[in-house]
C-alpha cells in the first residue's frame, strides 16, 4: 500500500542534525552546483529530492531604493510547474517538524 503525506514547509531547509534551530539561518534556496557538496544541503540533495508543484513565483526587482515583487507564472495562467526541492526532516523537543 502507498500512502502519500502532504505537509507544508515551515521556514527554510533546517538539517537533521542541527541541535538548536534559533541558531543557524534557514536557507530558502540551494545552488545546484554546491548543494551535494555543502554539509546544510548534502544530506538532502543526495536523499530526499522532491518536486514542489506551484502556479508562479515572485521575482523581486530593485527599483527606487526598493524591491518590487513581480509574480511570474505560465502563460494563461492555470497551468502547474514544478521546482525542485530538497526535504528534511528536524526531530526536535517538540517531536518531528
Amino acid at each position: 500500500m502507498l500512502i502519500a503525506i502532504l505537509s507544508l514547509p515551515v521556514g527554510g531547509l533546517l538539517p537533521s542534525w542541527v541541535k538548536d534551530p534559533g541558531k543557524l539561518a534557514q536557507p530558502i534556496n540551494a545552488k545546484v552546483e554546491t548543494a551535494d557538496a555543502k554539509p546544510m544541503f548534502r544530506h538532502a540533495f543526495k536523499r530526499s529530492r522532491v518536486l514542489v508543484p506551484a502556479s508562479g513565483f515572485y521575482e523581486w526587482v530593485p527599483v527606487a531604493g526598493y524591491k518590487q515583487p513581480y509574480f511570474i507564472r505560465p502563460a494563461g495562467g492555470e497551468a502547474l510547474f514544478g521546482f525542485g526541492g530538497l526535504l528534511e526532516h528536524w526531530d526536535g523537543p517538540e517531536g518531528l517538524l
